[in-house]
């Protein structure tokens, strides 16, 4: 299924995928303005990531978290089943000076980004998480190195957990194992699914 799913999503032409994540990140940005309060004394903290090739761009939603005000952190990964995030400001996610930033999906074993530390997990309001594939169930298919499926069990309950996607990543039904946590919504460029 995975393979499946993403050479489908590597044959989307450049600028289809440029307008399609535009529109996926429009519609999170609507999801983030309604569960989230951008105007009040503490900024909300939201994780989300920088893509890889092929993967949903999240560079509007990133602007635009960055605008309103709101704390962002990105993923460094550690290796298989190791993730934490760290929160980066804006000048240097712009400069993508950091390792993580400018390689999304590599390993950093035992590399120290000075001036960054890992964010608790149970702080984080909202994340935003790519992935191979979702269902309408929001469940969720990884690419295999199993770091979301070991982070996302310690983030708090109110935390909003939300899939992003083309629409091509949606399949009928993708099989849960016990550690899986259900995405809270699953958005794509034409959809906002809320599993029952």
């Amino acid at each position: 299924m995975r393979e499946h799913v993403l050479k489908t999503r590597r044959t989307l032409p450049n600028d289809a995928r440029a307008s399609l994540s535009r529109a996926a990140c429009a519609r999170t940005l609507d999801l983030l303005d309604a569960h989230l309060d951008f105007s009040g004394e503490r900024a909300p903290l939201v994780a989300t990531y920088c893509a890889m090739k092929n993967e949903l761009d999240t560079t509007h939603l990133i602007e635009r978290l960055y605008a309103r005000g709101a704390h962002v952190a990105f993923p460094c990964t550690r290796g298989p089943l190791r993730m934490e995030f760290m929160e980066v400001n804006e000048a240097t996610w712009r400069a993508a000076a950091i390792d993580f930033l400018a390689r999304p999906g590599r390993f950093f074993p035992d590399q120290n980004f000075p001036g960054l530390t890992a964010v608790d997990p149970e702080a984080f309001d909202a994340i935003v998480v790519p992935g191979a594939a979702f269902d309408e169930s929001g469940m969720r298919l990884g690419l295999g190195a199993g770091c979301y499926d070991a982070f996302l069990p310690q983030v708090r309950k109110g935390c909003l957990v939300a899939g992003i996607a083309f629409d091509e990543q949606l399949c009928e039904q993708i099989p849960a194992d016990i550690h899986d946590r259900r995405m809270s919504v699953v958005v794509t460029p034409t959809r906002t699914i809320e599993p029952a």
